[in-house]
């Protein structure tokens, strides 16, 4: 499937604001030892707001494991995008006590759905559900 030029840009828009947020997710699971679900706390850290002209964007936990959203306001055009975060283990050093993330990227395959499906979580590693495909 080709994306027109302002599809893909505006895609772009959804991978950057996602990728963003899981950046200051890992930062603040380092600092504080949990996800934080309110996007609108992290906006200032980001930069990205929770809605555009393009995509309304959203967090949800569930368990120990954060998803983040971008949800085209026009599906028909635009392509749906997850994040998924999860802890893995614990390193320590003499210096700091790290914890290892899982993290993955998903893009629905094509326009025209309404939502998209979550990332699997299996022995420590996320996979991308059968109607996206991976950003990673």
């Amino acid at each position: 499937m080709t994306l027109t030029c302002a599809c893909a840009s505006k895609l772009s828009e959804a991978k950057a604001s996602l990728g963003a947020m899981g950046r200051a997710q890992q930062w603040h699971f380092q600092e504080k030892g949990a996800f934080n679900p309110d996007w609108l706390s992290m906006e200032p850290i980001i930069g990205a707001p929770a809605e555009t002209e393009s995509y309304r964007y959203s967090l949800q936990m569930v368990s120990d494991r954060l998803y983040g959203f971008a949800i085209a306001q026009d599906p028909t055009e635009l392509r749906n995008v997850v994040i998924a975060l999860a802890p893995t283990e614990e390193i320590a050093t003499p210096e700091t006590q790290l914890t290892e993330q899982s993290f993955i990227m998903c893009i629905s395959k094509r326009p025209g759905e309404a939502y998209i499906l979550l990332p699997t979580y299996e022995e420590n590693a996320f996979t991308c559900a059968s109607a996206t495909e991976s950003v990673n």
